[in-house]
C-alpha cells in the first residue's frame, strides 16, 4: 500500500482497554476503506492508544484519509508528524508494528 503515516482520532467505542479488541476494531473499520480483509488491514497499523486519546496510527493514503474525516465517529485525522523519531514512546500507546 503507497500511503503516509497519519494519526487517526476516534471516539472511544467501548469501555473496555484490551488493545488486541482494539485492533480487531480498527481493522474492521479501516478494511472497506482500504478494500482489503481485516487481516492484510491490521498490517498497516502502527500504534494504538487507549489512555492520552484513543485512536491509532497508520499508514494511509490521501483518499483513504478523506473518506475517514467524513465519519460522525471520527474526531479528526492528521499527519503523524512523529513518526520519524528515533525512539517511538507515545504517552498511552502500544506500538503494533515498525
Amino acid at each position: 500500500m503507497d500511503g503516509s503515516h497519519w494519526l487517526v482520532v476516534h471516539e472511544p467505542p467501548f469501555q473496555i482497554k484490551c488493545v488486541e479488541f482494539y485492533a480487531q476494531y480498527y481493522a474492521n473499520l479501516l478494511a472497506p476503506y482500504l478494500g482489503m480483509s481485516e487481516k492484510e488491514a491490521i498490517k498497516i497499523i502502527y500504534s494504538i492508544s487507549l489512555d492520552a486519546y484513543c485512536g491509532f496510527r497508520a499508514v494511509l493514503t490521501e483518499d483513504t484519509v478523506e473518506k475517514l474525516q467524513g465519519r460522525d465517529d471520527i474526531i479528526m485525522v492528521i499527519p503523524d508528524i512523529y513518526v520519524k523519531t528515533l525512539h517511538k514512546l507515545y504517552a498511552g500507546n502500544v506500538t503494533l508494528y515498525q
